[in-house]
């Protein structure tokens, strides 16, 4: 009649474990937004940035988790940042950190690719009482999970609509600009996690949402700082320097590109020099023709692919 004491008992654990479960998400969310809240604008290796390392890897891994979990079921494009699950990104934008990132991760870039960059390193590793070889460690830890945190974030229209595009824009167009300079001397090496990695991500995202930005004033930007030149130029290098799944990004956010009514309009002012049309001609041999292998993909990139052809014809 009131029911066995077992069944009061099992509801009562199920109750218990469901409040554990939501104090521990409490907590955990706490923690997050703590972690997000540390991050400051500490100067490249000095003794606070160092520590804020750790902060920075929290946030990073929280990110590229919540980045693999799967949409919940009836989620449309249309769901904004906020009525999703991805808390990282959304206490990055909500405390303002995202270009606070990007600035210190540009500065950190232009100083490692700098001239002087090995007598920075070893002034400020005798500042920190420690080697070389350590400030080298956490020059590479801070770059991957800055990263992360910027290529997760990208991912979203309102991220997209904050960043600082200028600034990113500068940031890729150096960051091509040196990758050039290493692949001409024959200096290429393992870039995974690093920004020349990185930065094909940032313009496959761009790419996929020209849609929710200014167009003509991000394009404008790319003009500025060569930034289409040199992607073409750098995926034609000679070497090999992309694995499948960023050349697959790569082609996407190329695509992209092309397609825009600002390079349809201004192609110019985007491909400087005859040799940025070799170069988009050669990407076919290199890649293309083996990822369009694949009949789905090869209409995701029409326009590219059209592109290409109509120039190659041109060069015959």
């Amino acid at each position: 009649m009131f029911g066995s004491s077992g069944a009061r008992g099992a509801a009562y654990e199920e109750s218990s474990e469901s409040s554990n479960l939501d104090l521990l998400s409490k907590k955990l969310a706490a923690d997050l937004r703590q972690h997000v809240r540390d991050l400051k604008p500490h100067a490249p290796f000095t003794k606070e940035w160092v520590t804020m390392i750790e902060s920075l890897q929290y946030v990073a891994g929280i990110a590229a988790m919540e980045e693999r979990l799967p949409k919940r079921a009836g989620s449309d494009s249309d769901q904004t940042l906020w009525d999703g699950e991805e808390l990282a990104i959304r206490y990055l934008l909500e405390e303002g950190k995202l270009n606070l990132i990007l600035r210190i991760l540009h500065i950190f870039k232009v100083q490692m690719n700098s001239s002087d960059a090995d007598a920075i390193i070893s002034k400020m590793a005798a500042e920190n009482g420690t080697e070389k070889a350590t400030m080298l460690q956490y020059g590479s830890l801070f770059e991957q999970h800055a990263g992360t945190i910027l290529r997760c974030a990208l991912s979203h229209k309102e991220a997209l609509q904050t960043v600082d595009m200028p600034e990113l824009s500068e940031h890729i167009g150096q960051v091509f600009s040196h990758l050039l300079g290493d692949a001409e001397v024959g200096s290429i090496k393992d870039y995974t996690g690093m920004q020349e990695v990185m930065v094909i991500y940032y313009l496959a995202a761009i790419g996929q949402g020209l849609e929710d930005i200014p167009e003509d004033r991000t394009m404008l930007l790319f003009c500025d700082h060569n930034v289409t030149s040199q992607f073409v130029r750098v995926l034609a290098c000679p070497v090999a320097i992309y694995d499948r799944d960023c050349l697959l990004a790569a082609t996407k956010g190329l695509n992209a590109l092309v397609e825009s009514e600002h390079f349809q309009t201004h192609r110019d002012a985007h491909f400087t020099s005859p040799k940025d049309i070799s170069a988009l001609v050669a990407l076919e041999e290199k890649f293309l023709a083996e990822l369009c292998k694949d009949a789905k993909f090869r209409i995701s990139v029409r326009p590219l692919c059209d592109l290409i052809k109509r120039e190659r014809m041109k060069l015959k």
